[in-house]
């Protein structure tokens, strides 16, 4: 495409004139100032070849300018299955024309909505299925309540709120942001089975269990529907991922990422300084625990393995212990990519005494989070599409 915006614009002027339709998709490039063409924008939506849309995606580069999108938006109400919009403003009014009566995906990016707006444009889709929030601001909280929806994504730069209240279908609850303050209350949704990246310093309650700062602070039942659980630690805490498993005493998949280097201690509450002070010694420790505890975990992989002592301590537990593992994937830096290195964890984690006999084990290089705060597991969720991924953890690689 030209540079020029007014060329660009009259480009898909042309498209749209010279196709026949029906259009299945129509997707806006993004244009710089492109809520200044209201009314060229108007016109394409308008055109007859879109009288049968099903995705709509519509982008501005200058968000900054916040306008509405144009009433032509809004008449593929018996028709649009998938809405992707970013750089506008979604006014309170918009809630009661925003009815997509066969909508099952819906992302908003860097979108400015009020609470109101929010929660109606969510409780008015019947069938909405898959729902992605990043970056959009003008609320603290969401209330989710919804009988249809099976994926939540949501990413903000600021601290929030997210509640769950009544979401019986809800397989997926991601947040694409650990940096995030994000407190997330989920009051019913049975049916939960992903849940991440839980972030450093967000706060969780699920039901009556109480998870602070990835800790699993206290609870009273356990949640037996996680099957995939993917969590971001200033360091890797032995007590605090068996506390995790006892609230999620059916999880099957872990996925932990730590900081890529040392992290300064200057930045850390006190509470986190005396989690990586621990040492990961078990075998006194935990010893009833390996005797009593079901551990049904089948897949568990470490984010920047340093092979430290403490982490060497760490990995031994599944090592020994897992009895169902069936994969431990340990992603390492490109520095300790080496036949000496690898030899050696193989000789400190003992695995020729692993506890599942057809476990396997990997060393590999994978792709290291340079900035530790942002870098996550979910940072390749960019279309509500990629929310139907059954393990979204898992498609990085």
């Amino acid at each position: 495409m030209p540079p020029d915006r007014e060329a660009q614009a009259g480009i898909i002027s042309r498209i749209l004139a010279a196709h026949p339709g029906p259009v299945r998709r129509f997707s806006v490039p993004r244009l710089d100032g492109l809520y200044h063409l209201d009314a060229t924008v108007d016109a394409w939506l308008r055109s007859p070849a879109l009288d049968c849309l099903q995705e709509l995606e519509i982008n501005d580069r200058a968000t900054a300018l916040r306008r509405s999108l144009p009433a032509s938006a809004f008449r593929f109400t018996t028709t649009l299955r998938v809405f992707t919009m970013s750089g506008c403003h979604l006014l309170d009014e918009t809630v009661e024309t925003f009815q997509f009566h066969q909508l099952r995906q819906l992302s908003l990016y860097d979108v400015r909505i009020s609470e109101v707006a929010l929660h109606g444009i969510i409780s008015h889709q019947s069938v909405l299925e898959y729902f992605l929030l990043n970056g959009s601001f003008g609320f603290r909280c969401l209330r989710i309540n919804s009988p249809s929806l099976k994926s939540v994504a949501i990413s903000s730069a600021c601290s929030g709120e997210l509640i769950i209240e009544d979401a019986p279908l809800l397989q997926r609850l991601l947040q694409l942001q650990p940096r995030c303050v994000l407190n997330v209350s989920v009051i019913s949704a049975p049916k939960v089975e992903t849940l991440g990246c839980l972030g450093y310093d967000s706060n969780l309650l699920f039901g009556t269990s109480v998870i602070q700062k990835s800790c699993a602070f206290s609870f009273t039942t356990v949640v037996s529907s996680v099957k995939i659980l993917a969590i971001c630690l200033y360091s890797l805490n032995l007590d605090m991922v068996i506390n995790l498993m006892r609230c999620f005493p059916c999880l099957e998949k872990l996925y932990i990422l730590v900081p890529h280097g040392k992290v300064s201690r200057n930045f850390l509450s006190g509470k986190h300084r005396d989690l990586i002070r621990c040492n990961n010694l078990w075998r006194r420790k935990h010893h009833d625990l390996i005797r009593c505890f079901d551990i049904r975990l089948k897949k568990d992989v470490l984010k920047n393995y340093r092979g430290i002592k403490a982490q060497v301590n760490f990995a031994s537990f599944f090592v020994l212990n897992a009895k169902m593992l069936e994969l431990m994937r340990f992603e390492i830096s490109k520095h300790n990519d080496n036949e000496v290195f690898i030899a050696e964890q193989h000789r400190l984690l003992q695995l020729e005494n692993r506890a599942s006999r057809g476990a396997q084990f990997y060393f590999t290089t994978g792709r290291r989070c340079h900035r530790y705060l942002n870098g996550c597991y979910l940072d390749h969720i960019m279309h509500v599409s990629d929310l139907s991924i059954t393990d979204p953890f898992e498609c990085v690689h």
